[in-house]
């Protein structure tokens, strides 16, 4: 090492060289290190994973004691009393029922707002756990009904002005019915007819019916009275369908057969413990008495016209008849106190009609003439 006057300390190039080549191969060194110990870290946590996925297959883990499966109802909430929205919450017979049956099996209920069509293709799809749909053969290929049913009683709406005055004469011509309901079954399947109107909303049939788009319209019988309460200037004409009693009930896809099973204990509980026949009185009865007044409430008030009419009649009847009774007894007087006036007047009497033929010939005459009255009358 030699000193510079200018520079200062003037290292040995060969010494400088060599401390250089050391640090290189020091930083290689530890740069080398450094990715086998992060490499073998890794291969580390990839044995560990592994290790512990295998173990967690062999694990069972179970759910919270609290815990309850969860089943989706597809409900219509403007189909009362089975199911509706009122004040906010879902209710009515099919919603309280089905909850009592869910209950017994261990489930909770979410419901899901679906319209009629909506809901019997979606149920048919497994695309719902349940919903209640018509028993009809197309539904019973896929799915599997509880025993609980309801019967659906067709009836025919008619304008109160129209032409049609019995269920056959209503064959051939337009007629709204609710999409893929039972009467939409009955409609397609008999040929009755093939002008056939749908709508989901069976307030939006009526309101067509009104307006004079359909001839009639065909709906449940315990629809009516919700159609005549949704608007009072509705003047229609009710007709007992010639159609039979359709079933209507809680529906399980095929394809979800423990399910099924589960919901059918729940329902015989439900059965069993009187809660079916308590909801049944609670919602079907009123609803039904409700219902009959609103359906046949005008035929009733007719009857009650038809009978003041046929009562007035009858007393106007008598009085006319007394009054009838009492003018002919009175002639009957009048003539028996003229026939006692003819007799007796001392003058002699004949009395002719229009013929010329004698009816009246009195003694004061017999006398005149020498003639009894026999010989003398009917001559």
């Amino acid at each position: 090492m030699r000193r510079n006057k200018n520079k200062g300390v003037d290292l040995n190039p060969k010494w400088f060289n060599i401390f250089q080549g050391g640090w290189y191969f020091l930083l290689i060194l530890t740069t080398a290190m450094a990715a086998y110990i992060t490499w073998s870290a890794a291969q580390a946590d990839r044995q560990i994973a592994v290790s512990f996925a295998v173990d967690l297959a062999h694990v069972s883990i179970e759910p919270p004691s609290d815990y309850i499966p969860q089943i989706t109802y597809a409900a219509r909430y403007d189909n009362p009393p089975y199911e509706y929205i009122e004040n906010g919450e879902i209710t009515g017979f099919n919603i309280d029922l089905l909850r009592e049956i869910a209950t017994n099996a261990g489930y909770h209920v979410v419901f899901v707002a679906k319209t009629l069509n909506e809901k019997t293709l979606g149920i048919r799809a497994g695309e719902y756990d349940i919903a209640t749909i018509a028993t009809s053969d197309q539904n019973k290929e896929s799915v599997n009904f509880l025993t609980t049913f309801v019967t659906s009683n067709p009836v025919l709406l008619v304008p109160a002005n129209s032409s049609i005055n019995s269920f056959s004469q209503a064959q051939g011509r337009v007629i709204g019915v609710v999409t893929n309901g039972n009467m939409y079954a009955f409609l397609t399947r008999s040929g009755f007819t093939s002008k056939i109107e749908t709508s989901d909303d069976r307030f939006q049939l009526a309101k067509n019916l009104s307006d004079g788009k359909y001839d009639a319209i065909l709906i449940d019988s315990r629809e009516v009275g919700q159609v005549l309460a949704k608007k009072s200037n509705y003047n229609f004409n009710l007709i007992d369908a010639d159609i039979p009693p359709d079933k209507i009930g809680f529906a399980v896809p095929k394809t979800k057969g423990d399910l099924y099973q589960m919901l059918l204990e729940g329902e015989k509980m439900a059965h069993q413990s009187g809660v079916f026949d308590t909801l049944s009185q609670r919602w079907l009865g009123e609803f039904n008495n409700l219902t009959w007044w609103q359906s046949y409430g005008r035929f009733l008030v007719g009857i009650g016209v038809i009978l003041v009419l046929f009562s007035a009649s009858i007393y106007w009847s008598r009085i006319i008849l007394q009054r009838l009774i009492l003018s002919t007894a009175k002639v009957a007087e009048n003539e028996s106190k003229y026939r006692a006036l003819v007799r007796q007047s001392p003058d002699g009497v004949i009395v002719f009609n229009r013929d010329g033929v004698i009816l009246e010939f009195n003694a004061a005459m017999e006398r005149i003439t020498g003639m009894k009255a026999e010989e003398a009358i009917l001559q």
